[in-house]
């Protein structure tokens, strides 16, 4: 397909941006070609403004302009928009997975009436089948546990359930329980409405080892990793490894390793009418703390984006603004974003900043 031009400018543009942080940045778009191809930040956390119109020319996203015309750089690395969230009744879609050839994601009831649910899906998109939990927890992340076999899912008060990953390939079943129930690795992971109590907002699984995460609206969240050993099903122990800051407004988050190199990928909301933050470090486990200090880059994204997960070079993006509940919010966004991770990493492996 021939590529339409791509729109010029003719001027070097200066301005003053503010994200979702507690402090503002001076940038300067410059024009280079003709075209605005990249945000230079003063403080290492580089927006990428860069139009980089394929996707969105070959018709990948036709049918999403708003995503076009508010978050071009997002947008522009987005390979495929045809998954639709799975939305039944008041639930509300939070957490998301690979598992092998199946997608599986997490909702809780809005309502408050009924437990959390497990929805699962072809990676063609195809609903299969749904799982009733044995909880109503706010269910905030989902993750594979491939070497042990196991899913991962944040309970109640800082606690986690593991399940038996085969119970959701059973497609007969209509709801699961967990075989490893309420392990306490809260301690330290504040919830952010009530800091007497505890809460994982998030988990992930990365070199065969656990990390579960705080949310936190102004000050940095907080991650703990675990190493995890299993016996027979009623043994289960997991070994605290060490911990690290993040940043504020943290989702979502999972890893991506590239060569030699690895870097941490963080979904960072908060409110129906803000635009969510997409920011890639590299990572190091002597890093213990992922700031403003470090290099960075970050993609504005539409709003209420929650879990991110990683399947070979495909980052997954679900939203909750996908729920009947938040109708009417600034970015009504009902796709499952999967995003090619070279193209979302390239500004940090260019250091075009």
């Amino acid at each position: 397909m021939v590529k339409k031009q791509k729109r010029k400018f003719i001027s070097i543009i200066a301005g003053v941006s503010i994200i979702a942080t507690m402090s503002s940045y001076c940038s300067c778009k410059i024009a280079k070609n003709g075209y605005i191809s990249t945000t230079y930040r003063i403080d290492k956390e580089t927006i990428v403004d860069d139009f980089e119109l394929d996707a969105f020319e070959n018709g990948i996203i036709s049918g999403e302009s708003f995503l076009y015309t508010k978050y071009a750089p997002f947008s522009s690395r987005i390979n495929d928009l045809s998954i639709k969230t799975i939305i039944q009744d008041d639930m509300v879609p939070q957490g998301l997975t690979i598992m092998g050839d199946y997608i599986l994601t997490t909702s809780y009831d809005y309502s408050g009436l009924n437990n959390s649910v497990v929805y699962v899906m072809s990676k063609n998109g195809e609903y299969i089948n749904s799982y009733v939990l044995d909880m109503d927890s706010h269910v905030g992340g989902i993750a594979y546990d491939e070497k042990n076999e196991l899913i991962w899912i944040p309970s109640h008060l800082g606690r986690i359930n593991a399940y038996r990953a085969s119970d959701f390939l059973d497609f007969s079943k209509k709801e699961v329980k967990a075989i490893y129930s309420n392990i306490d690795v809260g301690n330290g992971l504040l919830n952010y409405k009530n800091p007497l109590k505890n809460s994982i907002a998030f988990l992930t699984i990365y070199n065969d080892e656990l990390f579960v995460g705080s949310f936190s609206v102004v000050t940095p969240g907080l991650v703990k990793r675990y190493s995890i050993s299993t016996g027979d099903e009623k043994k289960l122990s997991l070994t605290y490894k060490g911990m690290f800051n993040i940043p504020n407004k943290v989702q979502g988050m999972t890893f991506y390793r590239k060569n030699d190199s690895e870097y941490i990928v963080f979904s960072r909301s908060f409110g129906r009418n803000t635009s969510s933050i997409l920011q890639i470090f590299s990572y190091n486990e002597d890093i213990d703390n992922y700031d403003s200090s470090l290099q960075s880059v970050t993609y504005t994204a539409p709003s209420m984006m929650e879990q991110v997960s990683l399947d070979d070079n495909f980052l997954y993006v679900i939203f909750e603004s996908a729920a009947k509940t938040y109708r009417g919010c600034d970015d009504e966004f009902d796709s499952i974003c999967i995003l090619n991770m070279d193209d979302v990493v390239d500004p940090l492996l260019k250091k075009r900043y």
